[in-house]
């Protein structure tokens, strides 16, 4: 997997991992027979062609074998029939395709799809999830922590968000019933729902705080509080959380989705071009008061308006550059070349700046 990001190579290797040991009770058929003709694949030049990337094309080839429809019905998760190399080989194509793309939106939510297909595959057989030496070391030593576990932790967290936890004794961890009343010296208070998809821990020794999933076999071990984006991140695609908490955990993540965040000033906005000068840089309020040599400034009604403005045509900006590489396949960087910026400000020179970092970590 050369010239990959090392998260891009990590999560490819797991991804691998996961599916090179695929349960036996899966059939295994051979290459030439297989469902997932992987072994050697290379784009359709017609799908190249009609989609305008290569990208495009192994998008649509992979809806056609995976099963579009399997994203939107039952539990939302792809489902996979068979082991062997066929399925196996879907990592040399998307690897090669992440050489072309490395920041592509698309291939990162194939590469997630496939991972929680294959993690279901394993929990619904009943079968050890395989991981490295250090995970498999971590899992165990959690799954042992109702025995008084004495061992001390060696490893990094799993998953993109790898904490130091060397030197951290399980035992010496001292859970805490009831969050909602642990004193919060900073920061917001705790959330109640997030109290419900979490369980929070203590060292009394470091004064330091650790939390967990709350779901039964999941391994996700981490320090701190429990914040927000993160514990929602995981938990919205845990397959160990019970339905109703991942119901609460979808629900929590929609809150904050750029659409619905949109979705109230749609109507107010509605008969005006997104693009459209909502207050002119060089018109002045006509009744704007005079501000008092010594006395405080104060912000005007036509000031708070046109903050307000703004903001409204920064999170619409968000929503239209997330459907267009979520759905349209355009690649995120394009939204940081010089000839897109200059696009925007010909159009409206309030557009605020969006860069793909923000659109990519935040927002995707």
């Amino acid at each position: 997997m050369a010239n990959l990001s090392s998260g891009t190579e990590k999560q490819l290797s797991k991804l691998k991992l996961l599916l090179e040991h695929l349960p036996t009770s899966l059939p295994a058929p051979d290459p030439a027979t297989s469902q997932y003709p992987f072994v050697g694949y290379e784009p359709d030049p017609d799908d190249v062609e009609l989609t305008g990337s290569v990208v495009g094309a192994l998008n649509k080839a992979f809806e056609v074998i995976f099963g579009f429809k399997s994203r939107s019905e039952g539990d939302g998760i792809i489902p996979i029939k068979e082991r062997g190399p066929g399925i196996c080989a879907v990592v040399d194509v998307l690897s090669s395709a992440f050489v072309k793309e490395p920041f592509n939106a698309l291939l990162n939510k194939w590469v997630e799809d496939l991972t929680l297909a294959a993690n279901k595959i394993y929990n619904q057989e009943g079968v050890h999830v395989p991981t490295s030496d250090t995970a498999s070391m971590v899992g165990k030593r959690l799954r042992e922590e109702s025995e008084d576990d004495k061992n001390t932790m060696e490893a990094k967290n799993d998953e993109n968000d790898e904490e130091d936890l060397d030197g951290i004794n399980v035992a010496d961890l001292v859970h805490i019933s009831n969050p909602l009343r642990a004193k919060v010296k900073k920061g917001r208070p705790v959330n109640a729902d997030l109290v419900k998809l979490t369980i929070l821990f203590k060292d009394p020794k470091i004064e330091k705080y650790f939390y967990r999933c709350v779901g039964e076999g999941c391994h996700l071990f981490r320090k701190g509080r429990p914040q927000r984006d993160r514990v929602l991140k995981h938990a919205t695609s845990c397959i160990f959380l019970k339905e109703d908490l991942k119901d609460l955990a979808n629900d929590m993540a929609l809150e904050n989705a750029p659409g619905n965040e949109v979705s109230d000033e749609h109507s107010r906005l509605k008969g005006h071009g997104l693009f459209e000068t909502l207050v002119s840089e060089n018109d002045e309020p006509a009744n704007k008061k005079q501000k008092s040599a010594n006395g405080p400034k104060q912000q005007t009604l036509e000031q708070s308006v046109a903050k307000v403005s703004q903001e409204n045509l920064q999170k619409s900006l968000e929503l239209i550059f997330v459907k267009l590489i979520c759905v349209h396949g355009m690649v995120p960087t394009l939204i940081d070349v010089d000839p897109w910026k200059d696009m925007l400000k010909l159009l409206n020179p309030k557009a605020p700046i969006v860069s793909s970092d923000t659109v990519q970590e935040k927002l995707i």
